[in-house]
């Protein structure tokens, strides 16, 4: 029987969390953008705020197999989220499991308060297809589950002091998908994405050349997913 647990704080089911982190987000993200069990954790103290979604499976002697794993992020008094990880695991994979959690997740975000939950993928002109990661398989997925392009280029700052921002990224919108995202919306997003993630105001380029690029419109308003082409990159 699949169920479904959504976690806003560690002490809620810690054995289930940890067991979500090691056999299905570890073995589905690069060391450089997934953070350690301690930054996971972190996530959930303010003025950060965190909710993970797990779905589970339980047989009759209380033996639960983790199946799916979503995590949100957040920071007070913002109405825009990240969906910062979405796995299935990897013994599971194709049998419509991330399909399930996301439609899950579109009716759980508004109970949250957040009007606007943005997704990280890499742009597959950018990242080769290897076998552990399909860039272009990822966005398909999403395309699919009703998820939209946000025109513009995305790096990820880095998550912990020995990772690196992982550059040549996209943003998605995930359902329900607003009409259009301010740009001041996006820029105070990101400025707090690196403030949490790297302790510290960004100094150097990066962050002022995505304001820069965030900015160069009042607002915008989410594209097809398979559009991506359309984007420019961010050249530095």
């Amino acid at each position: 029987m699949l169920l479904t647990t959504w976690l806003r704080a560690p002490s809620q089911d810690l054995a289930l969390l940890r067991q979500a982190y090691d056999e299905v987000l570890r073995p589905s993200f690069l060391p450089d953008e997934l953070p350690s069990w301690d930054f996971l954790l972190a996530g959930f103290r303010s003025p950060a705020r965190q909710c993970v979604g797990i779905l589970y499976d339980e047989d009759p002697v209380g033996v639960r197999s983790v199946r799916a794993v979503g995590v949100t992020n957040w920071r007070d008094g913002r109405h825009i989220g990240t969906l910062s990880y979405l796995a299935t695991a990897p013994a599971h994979r194709g049998t419509g499991l991330g399909g399930t959690l996301v439609a899950e997740h579109a009716h759980h975000w508004p109970t949250l308060g957040l009007g606007t939950v943005l997704g990280e993928v890499h742009d597959p002109r950018l990242h080769p297809e290897t076998a552990d990661e399909r860039p272009m398989d990822r966005l398909r997925f999403y395309d699919r589950h009703g998820a939209r392009l946000v025109g513009v280029p995305w790096i990820q700052p880095a998550l912990s002091p020995d990772t690196r921002r992982s550059r040549g990224m996209l943003l998605i919108v995930l359902p329900p998908v607003p009409k259009a995202i301010p740009a001041g919306d996006l820029i105070a997003w990101a400025t707090d994405y690196y403030l949490e993630a790297e302790g510290a105001p960004a100094t150097d380029g990066d962050l002022r050349a995505l304001v820069t690029r965030f900015g160069g419109r009042q607002s915008w308003t989410p594209g097809p997913v398979m559009a991506f082409a359309e984007v420019e990159p961010l050249r530095r």
